[in-house]
């Protein structure tokens, strides 16, 4: 909570001007979220449960097929603005708010492509979703040791972002990609 209260608050000149030439108004909330810490399969996707509200006993369980407790944060998120939008008359049934969570696909966030070794794709890209990845990977479980594939751009806060995954991880394979701003494994494996 703490993480997207900071986030938030360092760009809330920015969400208030942006409403105002929109002419929206800006809603702000203190989600109430649960998660069990369990990777869950259900119908051949990873997930996990979610609980929103604000004690376990008044709590809405939702499955959601992406991972993390900011996954979970962005879920209440998205309950909140559903709220909104009853309110607004635009209606979003209960129905509706949960089969579009689970419809979701989000592929390269914390993504299971293998399971002998347990193998994940993320396309963390910066310190914040570096940190992320890190907290989930431990709120997770996922095995040690735990061998990260960097490959970087140079356009990206690279020093940044190995420093986050740091704590997380046990060795790092350098690698580079044809994209015209990526750094050479060399250049990666100096960081």
């Amino acid at each position: 909570d703490m993480q997207m209260f900071h986030c938030l608050t360092g760009n809330r000149a920015v969400i208030d001007a942006e409403a105002h030439k929109a002419g929206a108004r800006v809603v702000e909330s203190v989600p109430r979220v649960y998660t069990c810490g369990r990777l869950i399969k259900l119908d051949g996707r990873w997930g996990q449960w979610v609980m929103l509200g604000d004690s376990e006993k008044n709590a809405t369980h939702v499955w959601v097929p992406f991972l993390g407790s900011h996954q979970a944060i962005n879920t209440a998120i998205v309950e909140r603005i559903c709220h909104e939008l009853n309110k607004a008359n635009f209606p979003v049934s209960e129905l509706d708010f949960q089969e579009g969570l689970s419809a979701v696909k989000f592929p390269g966030r914390f993504e299971i492509i293998g399971g002998n070794p347990l193998t994940i794709r993320d396309g963390a890209h910066n310190p914040a979703a570096a940190e992320a990845l890190a907290l989930t990977l431990d709120e997770f479980s996922a095995p040690r040791p735990r061998t990260l594939v960097a490959g970087l751009l140079v356009t990206k806060d690279a020093e940044g972002f190995l420093a986050a995954m740091a704590p997380a991880i046990d060795r790092v394979v350098a690698t580079s990609s044809p994209h015209p701003f990526s750094r050479t494994a060399d250049d990666v494996r100096r960081i």
